[in-house]
């Protein structure tokens, strides 16, 4: 075989090469895709903050439908500790979390739709100081049927939860339901004397002068015109 057909086979074997490199890049893209399911995050896992997160962003390879998407951030006991409503943005999720957490170590369980309808999500953990990692059941999943229990059915902590101040109507005994009984109201009106509220006696003393002065004067009224008849 002359130079020139070595030179020939080589380029052949090459661009047989490079065809299979192009073909698997080709095959392999997509379903790297579906498998980035989250772009990033923050915190990212296994991070361990110097101060405590006021919320967890989630930055996924798709647009996220807001009535799908979910993110449940738990502490070391399972409860959430999440407050107020998701933001949704584009790629982007948003959890806020209550403010002044305690240190431990925290998991993110997300969900967002899948292409199909159906819904899909994972789990991570990060820290707020020194982190301890455990192995989580949830770390990936999809479809509805594999859908976790703290995704369909978040529990909040019961303990740290702001209870709601309940009203008491206006005028109801807070203790018995019940309305109290009107209260008196004191009058400047003066007492009669009989009625109990002032003493008497001047009044019977008084009205006793008036009568014998006045049988007095009847007395000798009679006396004088006997004496002139």
């Amino acid at each position: 075989m002359g130079k020139a057909g070595r030179l020939a086979q080589i380029l052949a074997v090459a661009l047989v090469a490079l065809v299979a490199v192009v073909a698997g890049v080709a095959t392999a893209q997509p379903a790297s895709a579906e498998d980035d399911l989250l772009a990033t995050s923050d915190p990212y896992k296994h991070q361990q903050l110097t101060d405590p997160p006021s919320g967890v962003v989630l930055a996924f390879s798709r647009a996220v439908d807001a009535a799908a998407a979910q993110i449940v951030v738990t502490n070391s006991a399972g409860k959430s500790v999440n407050v107020n409503s998701l933001i949704v943005e584009g790629t982007n999720v948003t959890a806020q979390v209550k403010p002044n957490l305690p240190k431990g170590t925290y998991t993110v369980h997300y969900q967002v739709n899948r292409k199909d309808g159906q819904v899909e999500g994972g789990a991570f953990q990060f820290s707020y100081g020194k982190g301890e990692w455990t192995n989580l059941p949830d770390e990936r999943w999809s479809g509805n049927s594999a859908q976790p229990t703290v995704i369909a059915s978040p529990e909040p902590d019961p303990v740290t939860e702001t209870p709601v101040a309940t009203q008491t109507p206006s005028g109801t005994d807070s203790a018995t339901g019940s309305v109290p009984a009107p209260t008196e109201t004191a009058t400047s009106a003066a007492p009669s004397p009989l009625s109990g509220g002032a003493d008497p006696t001047p009044w019977l003393w008084g009205g006793a002068a008036v009568v014998l002065a006045a049988a007095a004067g009847g007395i000798a009224w009679r006396r004088s015109v006997t004496r002139r008849g």
